[in-house]
């Protein structure tokens, strides 16, 4: 039930990296690709190869990098260095690529100042920074959303546990509220992980929160409509939408500007089904 990896900063032997469809990944790992002297390619496929990814052409070539896009869109071509300086960025379209930029200029040479306008999703930028002090990198921020980062950290290896997965809990934790006989084991209440915020929103609706021997549970039985704003938490929607439609009264849940954006349009697609 454990993973050994054997990690570098060794860019040198790679010249594509493929990201399925994974957002995550593309964002992460194409502000990590900005490190190396060489040209990078990166690629997906299905939806991932259809989202806009501007926010790179917008702000990598201000930071040194020689970028090629398809309007916006994948493939997208990446040829560092990276260099360190004083940037300001918008992460009001995705806390993911400022999570990446994080990573990738503790592994530059000189002292970066990074300030973030409209940063949506605060709570996986937390997540984030708390994962680099794991590995031994600090990020100090003295401002609200404004970050400095000492370059070239030595990123050190560690035995690290994984959360269990909020995110997939919400579905479950839902079914519960709604009257399914159904615990879940296995979460963290000390996570910093967005989607936590699943217990806030379903005791805002007059729940219960249970937790026994087998597990968190949710007494449901005198639920009213939810009334929550899942700005930062955007992956709660489709279970907070499947309780909305199955509790009388009208529920709103607002935030639905993040939605269009991802691997699907999440707004339509919860109308569609």
């Amino acid at each position: 039930n454990s993973l050994v990896v054997d990690g570098a900063f060794d860019l040198s032997n790679i010249n594509s990296i493929h990201c399925g469809e994974s957002g995550l990944g593309l964002r992460l790992l194409t502000a990590i690709s900005s490190l190396g002297e060489k040209k990078i390619s990166l690629d997906g496929e299905g939806s991932l190869r259809k989202r806009d990814q501007r926010f790179f052409e917008h702000f990598l070539p201000k930071m040194g990098v020689e970028l090629k896009s398809n309007n916006g869109k994948l493939s997208i071509d990446v040829k560092g260095p990276l260099k360190a300086g004083e940037y300001t960025v918008d992460g009001s379209e995705s806390s993911q690529y400022i999570s990446g930029l994080l990573i990738a200029f503790s592994q530059v040479d000189g002292l970066t100042k990074l300030t973030v306008e409209n940063l949506a999703s605060r709570p996986y930028v937390d997540m984030t920074l708390a994962t680099l002090r794991q590995f031994g990198v600090n990020v100090k921020e003295n401002e609200t959303n404004v970050f400095t980062i000492v370059g070239k950290q030595e990123i050190i290896g560690t035995t690290y546990t994984i959360d269990g997965d909020w995110s997939a809990a919400s579905y479950w934790l839902v079914a519960s509220a709604l009257g399914l006989d159904v615990s879940v084991q296995g979460l963290s209440m000390a996570s910093k992980q967005a989607d936590k915020a699943m217990l806030n929103a379903l005791m805002r609706a007059n729940c219960r929160i249970v937790t026994d021997e087998s597990g968190l549970k949710i007494d449901g039985s005198n639920r009213k409509p939810i009334d929550f704003d899942a700005t930062h938490c955007p992956d709660l929607f489709p279970a907070l939408a499947t309780y909305a439609a199955l509790t009388t009264g009208i529920s709103k849940i607002r935030g639905v500007h993040r939605l269009a954006n991802k691997e699907s349009d999440r707004g339509k697609a919860l109308q569609e089904e």
